[in-house]
């Protein structure tokens, strides 16, 4: 995460085989990263949100494990994903392992 921005929040969603999704938000309650875990509690990929001036979500950096960038996803304000030649909200398979979230495009698969 970008210094200075302190998480002061984290939501944990817990599934029934033992994996974990953790969001952190900062003070304003931004989202700033999502974080994935395997059933034995290590990391399986992260995902970095950073605001503009304006508060409005930007960029996203898909890292794995180790914190190499998978991927980095600028945006626009109104949400659209810039340098690609289709439009429409940016999505990947879903980080809790479910079908859930698929799109044409922006898929990444973190994990086994």
């Amino acid at each position: 995460m970008k210094p200075g921005n302190t998480v002061v929040r984290q939501e944990i969603e817990e599934f029934d085989d033992g994996r974990q999704t953790k969001r952190c938000f900062d003070a304003e309650d931004r989202l700033m990263r999502i974080e994935t875990y395997d059933e034995s509690g290590a990391l399986k990929a992260a995902i970095d949100y950073v605001y503009n001036a304006d508060n409005v979500n930007v960029v996203r950096i898909v890292r794995d494990a180790a914190g190499n960038e998978l991927r980095r996803i600028e945006l626009d304000v109104a949400g659209q994903e810039l340098g690609t030649d289709s439009a429409g909200p940016v999505r990947w398979a879903s980080m809790d392992g479910s079908e859930e979230g698929l799109a044409e495009k922006g898929q990444e698969k973190l994990g086994d």
